[in-house]
């Protein structure tokens, strides 16, 4: 009898076993979200944020995958309250899944959290976004008391927010604090206002004032976005041409550089870009000097 009560104990742990695994392989859970899940501390939160956001990386192409590590990242980061992270995950999903039913929620979580860490002008675009595209919910009547009274027409006040970055400006030509504001709030509107004309337009002025900034991260992330989501958008091969200059000239990243150039070339055969872009990429590398002395060397005798 003992030995029969053994057997089924082993063959209960086994299959116990078993299921946790195929369980952990269904969930695809990381080694990081394990350790979490056994001991929930903010180190081990950040480790295992750490490798969700490699395994997004490695799985950019499955739009479900990437949907379910960002929304499993983002619960971790809010119940450790690290807002840098949340608001990380937040812009991910606001930005990849507009029309999700969760797009509500998402951003008048954003634009709260952008409220309380005193980016206003943020916040104010988010909450007018929740009230303009999501009428006659809970989502939108809390937006619409969170909302500064002066934001009644959204563009309008974008429009000021830009004119503020060259109010007291420094010795850069610009105000730091209201051009870093004015980024806040383009990228915002793109997040509130997806599919609108305007989105990619204030993108791109984004990026400039960004490169203004020399917060090239954020620049490169925007011409990517202005690339991905709006290829049919006039300015979206300057984009691209001006990403593979950042790359090359203030990342010093030659392969990526040339990456991006014969993608240009690939994409825009016959853009007025071409000759230049292909320029680029035939001296990637080479010095002020040796492209000049090439330039010399070229010249047809008058």
């Amino acid at each position: 009898m003992i030995r029969y009560i053994i057997l089924f104990a082993t063959i209960l742990f086994f299959a116990s076993c078993k299921n946790d695994k195929v369980a952990n392989e269904k969930d695809n859970l990381s080694v990081g979200e394990l350790a979490y899940n056994k001991q929930p501390t903010k180190e081990n939160a950040e480790t295992a944020l750490s490798e969700v956001s490699n395994q997004i990386k490695e799985n950019r192409d499955d739009p479900k995958i990437v949907k379910k590590l960002s929304e499993r990242a983002l619960d971790i980061a809010r119940h450790n309250s690290l807002t840098n992270k949340q608001i990380s995950f937040l812009l991910l999903l606001s930005k990849e899944y507009p029309n999700d039913p969760k797009a509500k929620t998402r951003l008048l979580e954003l634009a709260n959290i952008m409220y309380k860490i005193n980016k206003k002008q943020a916040a104010n675009v988010l909450y007018s976004g929740v009230l303009d595209r999501f009428a006659d919910t809970d989502a939108a009547e809390e937006a619409k008391s969170k909302r500064a009274p002066e934001v009644s027409n959204v563009k309008q006040y974008l429009t000021k927010v830009g004119e503020d970055v060259f109010v007291d400006p420094d010795k850069f030509g610009i105000n730091r604090k209201a051009a870093q504001s004015y980024v806040d709030a383009c990228e915002a509107f793109a997040l509130a206002y997806p599919d609108t004309k305007e989105a990619p337009e204030f993108l791109y002025k984004a990026t400039e004032i960004s490169r203004t900034l020399r917060t090239f991260t954020k620049s490169l992330s925007m011409y990517d976005w202005i690339i991905d989501e709006y290829p049919q958008y006039e300015k979206a091969p300057t984009a691209m041409f001006l990403k593979g200059f950042i790359i090359e000239n203030e990342l010093n990243n030659d392969e990526a550089a040339m990456r991006v150039y014969k993608t240009f070339l690939a994409r825009y055969p016959d853009h007025q870009l071409r000759d230049d872009v292909q320029f680029l990429l035939d001296n990637v590398g080479k010095t002020d000097e040796e492209i000049m002395d090439m330039i010399e060397k070229n010249k047809k005798p008058s």
